[in-house]
């Protein structure tokens, strides 16, 4: 069992570091607005996009660089085509759907979409991926960057090999390349006009007078290159289209999401067994929730019930006699645990299904009959967003017993215990969540069964 807690406890602590060291290294280039969106529960890092606003990365290839986009609180029946880059030339404009997402909220409070997937494929080399979110959009942009490792300090890009030429189309319309402006402008030419013919004076109207050299000036043919090098006279410039050494520092960048879930339970429940009297227990739970990496989670939990119990003195047929002793007994529940969620496979964001494994302890303290379990727990957990205001969620746990006591017991040994918790719960603001459940329990002994159902109520804090 140690061999089994500490490969538990290795593979929770270096499955991230090797994740995170096998991602190819990026860098923002742009300044972004961090935020934080709340997604079944758990906070993860986003940025926001302003319309007309540009995320641009510089990416150590080849790298699947993969943009998660939602619009937030944006109308419910209006798309959002944005803009993909692949050093500096159009990729694709994908649309955006933004149909509400119930499980998905942002840190103003505000509704978000469905993600969208937009992915990137990144040649060998650096090479800049930029994300444009369109000026006409009536909503922000909440933007996850997936598949890169965001942090590390790459060369500027001025040490990189010049880029090639943008290609012409409808979604790469813009201004063009800025030429040198080292070059010089065609002199206007100082030939004056030939004079007109002579004409009849009686018959010719009077002479104009002759035009001004600023007239002159203003009526010379416009050169190409003066155009290019004059500024843009109408539209807001597009900051993708800056040169990047304008936008090269950036700013303080979000940390890593943080997915930290804390959760206090308090209820009581009602237990009996075969052939003794029922008892009230009142329980306490603490229950903490990380996200590890990707959609996989560890979970650690601690349960405390107090309550007074009858046991009965010899064998259990004699049943409820003279011989039953009422005793104070109190139980500690503690189980960590790692978890999967396949909601995301199954191509539905309402639905959270994982199956979780872990090891727990539990002890049953009193002065009589103290006993000890201790083994492998095997569980799942299943929640689906029902609203934006409302899910239902359902956990299971089984465990069997794999320390049998050598000292008699009036019940006789422990063999398993199994627990289940189900009922609704209500996201607020902030990441705060309040919870009903029904919660029952079952422990295994040689000669009965102790069952218990009862309410618990709960609230919690993500951060």
């Amino acid at each position: 069992m140690k061999t089994i807690r500490a490969l538990t406890l290795v593979c929770m602590v270096f499955a991230p570091v090797v994740k995170a060291a096998s991602e190819p290294a990026a860098e923002l280039l742009t300044s972004a607005t961090p935020a934080d969106v709340t997604i079944r529960g758990v906070r993860q890092a986003h940025y926001r996009l302003a319309p007309g606003e540009t995320l641009l990365l510089l990416v150590m290839g080849p790298a699947p660089v993969r943009f998660e986009v939602r619009v937030e609180n944006g109308p419910p029946a209006e798309p959002v085509v944005a803009t993909l880059d692949l050093d500096d030339e159009f990729a694709a404009t994908p649309p955006i759907s933004p149909v509400a997402d119930p499980a998905a909220i942002s840190d103003g409070g505000l509704a978000t979409s469905q993600a969208a997937s937009l992915p990137v494929s990144v040649p060998a080399g650096k090479h800049t991926v930029g994300l444009r979110w369109p000026a006409g959009a009536s909503a922000a942009a909440l933007v996850a960057i997936k598949g890169v490792k965001i942090g590390t300090k790459l060369p500027r890009v001025a040490e990189l090999p010049p880029l090639p030429p943008k290609r012409s189309g409808p979604a790469a319309a813009g201004p063009p390349p800025l030429p040198p402006l080292d070059l010089p402008l065609p002199a206007t030419p100082k030939t004056p006009p030939p004079p007109p013919p002579a004409v009849d004076s009686a018959a010719a109207p009077k002479p104009l007078p002759s035009p001004s050299p600023e007239a002159v000036a203003a009526q010379a043919p416009v050169q190409p290159s003066a155009v290019a090098a004059a500024p843009a006279a109408t539209g807001p410039a597009k900051p993708a289209q800056l040169p990047v050494t304008f936008v090269a520092q950036v700013g303080p960048r979000s940390p890593g999401p943080e997915a930290w879930t804390l959760a206090l339970f308090a209820g009581a429940e009602r237990g009996s067994e075969n052939f003794i009297e029922s008892s009230t227990l009142a329980h306490l739970g603490l229950e903490a929730t990380r996200t590890a990496w990707v959609d996989a989670f560890a979970v650690f939990q601690l349960d405390w019930r107090i309550s007074r119990q009858t046991y009965v003195l010899g064998h259990p047929s004699a049943g409820a006699s003279s011989d039953a002793s009422r005793v104070d007994e109190q139980r500690w529940d503690a189980l960590f645990g790692i978890g999967y969620d396949f909601g995301p496979l199954l191509q539905t964001p309402r639905l959270v299904l994982a199956p979780v494994v872990g090891l727990k302890y539990v002890r049953l303290q009193n002065t009589a009959f103290p006993a000890d379990l201790f083994g492998v727990d095997l569980g799942g957990r299943a929640r689906y967003s029902l609203s934006q205001a409302v899910a239902a969620h359902a956990s299971f746990g089984w465990m069997y017993n794999l320390v049998h006591a050598s000292y008699f017991s009036a019940l006789g040994s422990p063999l398993g215990q199994f627990g289940v918790r189900a009922g609704l719960d209500f996201p607020l603001a902030r990441g705060y969540a309040l919870s009903l459940d029904y919660q029952g329990d079952i422990l295994t002994f040689d000669y009965s069964y102790r069952v218990a159902h009862g309410a618990a109520a709960g609230f919690g804090k993500s951060f």
